[in-house]
């Protein structure tokens, strides 16, 4: 059969028609890659056909049928033969710069620093991929399950507090109430103690970025480290309370000692296998004794010693006579502190940490038999809380004489001061011999016979 040449110069003239075309495509948009659009939305015709006029190309050259010279014109303005191929490699890149900048493959829905890399995502999720593509994407840890927009923006805020702060320990006060809300709803979801089980996926994206599953945990791991660091640098374990130069080790150690009734067995045993000492004033002692250790070359009786001991005697005694001037002044040895505001007497705060240290050295068996004598001489009250204790019990055995019950207010007159330390010993700790005693006369039953009262008549229904 032979070639028709009327017709195909007419079908190389309508190709040359669509190449120009091409090029004025080119010239308007900046690629020769023309999609094929939504036929809802208003676009030229020519566009409709040249994006099919292109699709064409490509199929003829794949069956090897496009003609040596259009290829030739086609490759010379870039004309792509694989443009999803392409697109793919494009997006696929763009996806690993995601990745290794946030730290994580969950690709958001709208993700303006990568045009069209959400859509992309959205695509290969829904309409899946070849498999040579999906083990690319697999390699990476793509996620192929869709997980909704609200879920997404809470990950990647996460994913950004992480890289920043390197935990994922939140507090209200920095302005992150709700993410730590919901980092706490993860944890529990994971448990399974609320709601619906986290996917596979979703762990495994978390899993990912590091996140703690178990803060606690890592908190005390991260403090029993700085408490390492700690003995490791000064060779003791007798960490201060205020100002240790480790951040946040001094607040952790003054909360074991609070609470240590909370911690659990093994995490007890833990610090006691590094020395820890549970006493904050035993560990002042030892933490002193480190460092400003007794001199081993000077005798009890040296010059150097006997100066120095001569000199702590002359202030301890300019103190006793500061307490013997306040006495003769105020008519009483119990000094309160600056922060004292009754107009009977004024605070003195040096005075009264002195005398504080005289009771404490008196409990701990180290205030000399000579500063003993002289303090016991002028009638000094070395243990307050049990003479406070005498006088008040003394007064409350009267009350209970005139009153016949022991339950003593602030709103008897001539007992205000007897009313407040009554309510304080119902509801603080008090010594055993002191309970002892207060159970002896009634104090606790009193009040018991008061509540079933109470109680009682709260049931009883009023009458018609």
């Amino acid at each position: 059969m032979g070639i028709n040449y009327a017709r195909q110069l007419y079908l190389d003239q309508i190709w040359e028609e669509r190449f120009n075309e091409l090029l004025k495509y080119r010239d308007l948009y900046g690629t020769v890659i023309v999609p094929h659009r939504n036929g809802k939305l208003q676009y030229p015709e020519w566009e409709r056909k040249l994006a099919s006029w292109s699709n064409t190309q490509r199929q003829k050259y794949k069956k090897g049928k496009l003609f040596d010279w259009r290829y030739s014109k086609l490759v010379s303005i870039d004309f792509d033969f694989a443009p999803f191929e392409t697109r793919f490699e494009e997006h696929f890149a763009d996806f690993l710069k995601f990745k290794e900048k946030y730290g994580h493959a969950l690709i958001p829905n709208a993700c303006n620093e990568y045009p069209s890399l959400g859509s992309w995502a959205v695509h290969c999720r829904s309409k899946g991929v070849r498999p040579d593509r999906k083990e690319r994407l697999d390699k990476e840890g793509f996620v192929w399950d869709a997980i909704d927009e609200k879920w997404q923006n809470f990950f990647i805020e996460l994913a950004e507090y992480k890289k920043a702060k390197g935990h994922t320990k939140f507090s209200k006060k920095e302005g992150y109430g709700r993410l730590q809300y919901w980092a706490a709803r993860l944890r529990s979801l994971r448990r399974g103690t609320t709601g619906p089980q986290l996917s596979d996926e979703q762990i495994k994206l978390l899993d990912s970025i590091g996140f703690d599953w178990e803060p606690l945990d890592a908190d005390w791991n991260r403090h029993f480290q700085k408490l390492m660091e700690f003995i490791n640098k000064y060779n003791h374990p007798y960490v201060k309370a205020k100002d240790c130069e480790i951040e946040g080790l001094g607040s952790w150690v003054s909360w074991l000692r609070i609470n240590k009734n909370r911690l659990s067995n093994e995490k007890i045993a833990q610090l006691d296998s590094v020395g820890f000492e549970w006493d904050t004033y035993t560990a002042l002692k030892k933490r002193n004794r480190l460092n400003n250790p007794k001199p081993v070359n000077l005798g009890w009786n040296s010059k150097e010693n006997l100066d120095r001991l001569a000199r702590m005697e002359a202030v301890w005694q300019m103190k006793f006579d500061e307490l013997l001037q306040y006495r003769d002044k105020y008519g009483t040895l119990n000094v309160p502190t600056d922060s004292y505001k009754g107009k009977d007497k004024p605070g003195n705060g040096p005075l009264y940490n002195w005398i504080h240290k005289q009771r404490v050295y008196y409990r701990d068996g180290m205030l000399s038999k000579s500063r003993y004598e002289k303090l016991v001489a002028v009638g000094f009250d070395f243990d307050r809380v049990e003479s406070y204790f005498e006088k008040h019990f003394a007064n409350l055995i009267k009350f209970k004489e005139k009153y016949g019950h022991t339950l003593a207010t602030r709103s008897y007159p001539d007992y205000r001061e007897l009313g407040c330390w009554a309510e304080r010993m119902r509801t603080l700790k008090v010594r055993d011999e002191h309970r002892k005693r207060l159970e002896e006369i009634g104090f606790y039953s009193d009040i018991e016979k008061l509540l079933k009262k109470r109680k009682s008549s709260k049931r009883k229904k009023p009458s018609d």
